[in-house]
């Protein structure tokens, strides 16, 4: 874990022990507990940058190849409070469309051409959170959480010359949200995550493991309660993960260095219980 990985870390780690040592000093706010407690499904857009790394100097641009634009995006989620402030969640989003494609095709492990197209993207997230709402004050809540996750993306470079891989990915980390009731129908929420995955590839070429890396996710929220069950809400998110580079298949490729970023922006309707 090198030296920022750390500073976060402990960052959410000292945050959530004063979310502990602070849990006496105020009862849940209803209209957190509410924003909290619902079922919600949402729609929007998920932004994908992704970009392949040239390790070992390759090519002319630095890079193998970018891909990079928005695609649609539908979210699932069902959360739960206990009277006692234990909080569960479980999360679901599905992203299909195509991005731009800017790179190059490689005909040999050293051998390689310009080529512009398009990646058809289907990308699967599934994650749960289980942690502890604590109220810090009259209206403002922190929830120190941990957090197990599943990731999947279906990529197909489309044209004569494409080609497609599954990768997928498999998450645990820990984060810390803060949630504040501006009104008794209006609140608002920020969070911060920091994780490990494990990844595979498994492509036309190559079936290898793509290393255990370092994954973080912040999020911006706003919920409001239209009635006292019915809620409408918007949230924008911005989540980041490296991959590595594989060994070198038997048919003599690998998978190369990857940087990829996601940034969602989605509005929902839920309804609280």
């Amino acid at each position: 874990m090198n030296n920022r990985n750390r500073t976060v870390l402990a960052s959410l780690t000292g945050l959530a022990l004063v979310g502990v040592a602070t849990a006496h000093a105020a009862p849940l706010n209803q209209a957190i507990v509410a924003s909290a407690a619902q079922v919600s499904v949402g729609a929007g857009v998920l932004g994908q940058d992704y970009e392949e790394k040239d390790d070992r100097n390759l090519v002319p641009t630095g890079y193998l190849n970018k891909e990079e634009g928005k695609i649609p995006a539908l979210e699932f989620d069902i959360g739960l409070v206990s009277e006692t402030g234990w909080y569960s969640e479980l999360h679901f989003t599905y992203a299909s469309g195509e991005t731009d494609y800017d790179g190059y095709l490689q005909y040999s492990p050293t051998t390689f051409s310009p080529y512009e197209t398009d990646t058809d993207n289907s990308i699967y997230e599934f994650r749960g959170n289980f942690g502890h709402l604590f109220g810090l004050t009259n209206n403002i809540a922190l929830a120190p959480k941990v957090e197990l996750g599943h990731l999947r993306w279906d990529r197909t470079i489309t044209g004569s010359y494409g080609s497609s891989a599954e990768y997928t990915y498999t998450r645990y980390g820990a984060g810390l949200e803060v949630l504040f009731a501006a009104t008794d129908r209006l609140v608002f929420s920020v969070e911060g995550m920091y994780g490990r995955q494990s990844g595979e590839v498994a492509s036309d070429v190559v079936n290898e493991d793509i290393g255990t890396t370092a994954y973080t996710r912040f999020s911006a929220g706003v919920d409001y309660a239209l009635t006292d069950r019915w809620h409408i809400g918007a949230e924008i998110s911005r989540a980041s993960y490296d991959s590595k580079e594989s060994d070198v298949s038997p048919s003599g490729f690998l998978e190369p260095a990857s940087e990829t970023a996601h940034t969602r922006m989605m509005a929902r309707v839920g309804f609280s219980f």
